[in-house]
């Protein structure tokens, strides 16, 4: 168990192993994986420390990254529903002294409805999901706290469900995003 847990650790730490490698690695009875970072920017060097604990079902439940002095400078924790949905996912930051909260809800076909983002206790972003009866998304509306809508993203589709446009405009109208897709069928 502990060479294939060195190996694991080496794997990410050299870029060789995805987030899904690490997840499907998880479903073969690990439950918590250490890697080493290192990084270089402008002469200056980075080194961190992360360590992943998974769930049963091999989903992330906790992350916890730490600097080379051992101190722990973010945690982050996850939540899931019955049918394996994100939830909640919070996020304790020691270096800002900050704490973000991200709520996701889900419908009784397990759509996401609602994403709520709280950061230090008060709502700071409000997203909403509308569907249509495929279960394509049609519409997502971002407010803010304040709850005034910021911006709108609404999706269109042709007769086979491909999406043929995504735009997005302020809460003036005016287009920040425009996204045209054309198919040969």
């Amino acid at each position: 168990m502990n060479r294939l847990f060195v190996l694991l650790s080496a794997l990410l730490t050299c870029g060789m192993l995805s987030a899904q490698e690490a997840r499907q690695l998880a479903h073969r009875k690990i439950h918590i994986m250490h890697s080493r970072v290192e990084s270089h920017q402008k002469e200056k060097d980075n080194l961190s420390y992360t360590t992943v604990r998974y769930d049963r079902k091999g989903r992330e439940s906790a992350v916890f990254e730490f600097n080379a002095d051992s101190v722990c400078i973010q945690a982050e924790f996850f939540e899931y529903n019955k049918n394996g949905k994100l939830t909640l996912h919070t996020t304790i930051d020691s270096l800002t002294h900050s704490r973000s909260r991200l709520e996701q809800r889900y419908d009784n076909r397990n759509l996401l409805q609602e994403k709520i983002l709280l950061i230090d206790g008060k709502q700071k972003e409000r997203t909403v999901y509308t569907y249509n009866t495929l279960d394509d998304r049609t519409c997502e509306q971002v407010y803010d706290e304040s709850n005034t809508l910021k911006k709108e993203t609404r999706f269109i589709y042709d007769f086979r469900g491909m999406l043929l446009r995504k735009t997005t405009t302020d809460i003036n109208g005016k287009i920040i995003y425009d996204k045209i897709n054309h198919y040969e069928y």
